[in-house]
């Protein structure tokens, strides 16, 4: 049950990012047993400083979408998130 509520959670942080940086990279987060104690607000803070900070060294090397923010469309000619 609280492994389901920390994936529930983390997903949650991963949708408001793609809101923030687009898409066009993948994530990938590994959940450590603190994150079972963890509030909801310290794993979202968790989260996003461990994304900026990720995003802070990748720098000029984030696609496209991410850097522009873009929401335009896949390749495929799907919306994106």
């Amino acid at each position: 049950m609280v492994r389901n509520l920390v994936k529930r959670r983390l997903r949650e942080a991963g949708a408001a990012s793609l809101r923030e940086y687009g898409t066009g990279f993948a994530i990938v987060v590994r959940a450590l047993p603190a994150s079972a104690t963890a509030s909801w607000d310290q794993l979202l803070a968790d989260y996003n400083a461990a994304l900026e900070s990720t995003m802070n060294r990748l720098g000029s090397r984030l696609p496209r979408a991410a850097v522009n923010g873009s929401t335009g469309t896949t390749q495929e000619g799907t919306p994106r998130a």
